[in-house]
């Protein structure tokens, strides 16, 4: 079983980045099938983590992640033995292997609920709420 370090630091930004390409990914695949982005991305917070698991799965494969947001993700990934990813274990990996890592890491960052606009703030924002 793979397991994750703590997400501290700017990398753990930048891997946060890299999974919300992933979910930009599964927007754009939806919005293919006449949903607006909005939508896609609000329904995919609301999933129970199992079904996120799903749709994360799904777009590691449909999503043409850089070799950097792949590294990004991978830096947060720990072995069954928990030793962490290095460059020289992940180009021996098998694509699965590589694939479950990033998964891994990507149901940790599900699980945090970044805030880029407080809902205080949005009603200061519109004067007609």
């Amino acid at each position: 079983m793979i397991k994750t370090k703590e997400l501290r630091g700017l990398q753990s930004v930048w891997a946060l980045n890299a999974y919300s390409t992933l979910v930009y990914g599964l927007a754009t695949e939806q919005a293919c099938l006449g949903q607006d982005y909005e939508t896609s991305t609000a329904k995919f917070e609301a999933l129970p983590l199992e079904d996120k698991e799903k749709q994360l799965r799904h777009a590691l494969q449909i999503v043409n992640l850089s070799k950097e947001d792949m590294n990004n993700l991978l830096a947060f990934a720990l072995d069954v033995n928990g030793i962490p990813y290095s460059q020289k274990n992940v180009d021996k990996l098998p694509p699965m292997e590589l694939v479950e890592a990033m998964l891994a890491v990507c149901l940790e960052l599900a699980q945090l609920r970044p805030q880029i606009c407080p809902e205080d703030a949005k009603k200061n924002l519109n004067p007609a709420a």
